[in-house]
């Protein structure tokens, strides 16, 4: 009896292991649609549109500027950098970025099964975290993670999420937070190394109790 409980409690450590949301580096990361928002119309509010190639929808749910973002560049959004005070944001692909206008969030809902999601982010003021939060397609929190993406000197930082279970969107608060090159996409293989760590230690635990058992 004792043995199946501990079999059983592996499983569930298994399969708690397996559902996670990690974060990963750019060069681990894979998505087959991007969004770099040069086809929008610079210095212009948006509430609801279309991105990643008409596979998601980006909408605003701001606090502070009637639920709008904007489509910028760096000639007329600047960022208070590490290094440096007020200097302009630089776009990461092409010529514009999108921005969180104001206090609030931004929503990106797949339309898609998507596993992963990533883009280049900078926090406009300092002190000022922003957090993603992943949630299902019944809206359960699956996931969130809080980050501080502060630019030296204006250049957007890398933040990419990979997960073996499917989210349905993504809700990214913040102030006045900046984005560009988004990516997004399904992944058949995911990152999860701790999942088999985890079998295999709990594993050999039993093998080793049955041994001293027998002695």
């Amino acid at each position: 009896m004792n043995k199946f409980i501990s079999i059983v409690f592996i499983s569930c450590i298994c399969l708690s292991a397996q559902a996670s949301i990690i974060s990963v580096s750019q060069g681990s990361f894979v998505g087959a649609h991007s969004e770099s928002f040069e086809s929008f119309t610079n210095q212009t509010h948006y509430t609801s549109e279309s991105i990643l190639g008409g596979n998601a929808t980006m909408s605003s749910g701001n606090n502070t500027h009637s639920g709008n973002y904007l489509i910028s560049d760096s000639a007329n959004w600047n960022i208070y950098g590490t290094t440096t005070s007020w200097v302009g944001a630089i776009p990461q692909d092409g010529n514009q970025f999108a921005v969180l206008f104001g206090l609030g969030f931004i929503n990106i809902d797949f339309g898609f099964n998507a596993n992963s999601f990533g883009g280049y982010f900078a926090d406009s003021y300092l002190f000022f975290d922003t957090r993603f939060d992943f949630f299902d397609s019944s809206n359960n929190l699956l996931q969130s993670f809080s980050m501080d993406l502060q630019s030296a000197a204006g250049e957007l930082n890398w933040v990419g999420f990979m997960s073996d279970s499917y989210f349905s969107s993504v809700k990214i608060t913040g102030v006045e937070v900046v984005m560009d090159a988004l990516k997004a996409g399904s992944v058949t293989t995911v990152p999860a190394p701790m999942t088999w760590l985890f079998l295999v230690l709990a594993l050999a635990g039993l093998g080793f109790s049955k041994v001293k058992k027998q002695f």
